[in-house]
């Protein structure tokens, strides 16, 4: 049953997942690796991109030792992003049957079906949501 037009509907649905996925998953990041990790993270990275130029045997072990931690903190990261990621796979998995039955009939502006539309919806309201939340996040 389309609601308004099958654009607006299929913008409004993704517009609504995509907040709560991204709110979803800024909440439990932020538990799990705490908020001022991403900045110890860049400095980090920062340091091992200046560390990569020089050649000297100190830079090379403290190279190595950033290596490490920096290979840890990615899968921390990445437990950190399991939830979320079996939250969207439940979501989509129950969604998917319904916005086929309901969407596929239709023919969409540029992408054609219902599908790249709504994924590329999605992209782009993943990424206004994303800069929002820096915004938010950083007052």
């Amino acid at each position: 049953m389309v609601f308004i037009s099958p654009e607006i509907d299929l913008l409004l649905i993704a517009l609504m997942l995509v907040t709560i996925f991204n709110t979803v998953s800024t909440i439990v990041r932020n538990r799990i690796m705490g908020k001022g990790h991403m900045e110890e993270i860049k400095k980090k990275q920062k340091e091992f991109k200046e560390l990569m130029e020089k050649t000297d045997k100190d830079s090379q072990k403290r190279l190595k030792e950033l290596e490490q931690e920096l290979l840890e903190t990615n899968l921390k990261m990445m437990k950190a992003s399991m939830p979320t990621m079996l939250l969207s796979l439940g979501i989509v998995t129950v969604l998917w049957p319904w916005l086929q039955a309901e969407y596929s009939q239709y023919t969409f502006p540029i992408v054609g079906s219902w599908l790249f539309y709504y994924i590329v919806i999605s992209l782009i309201f993943s990424i206004i949501i994303s800069k929002v939340q820096k915004i938010i996040l950083k007052a």
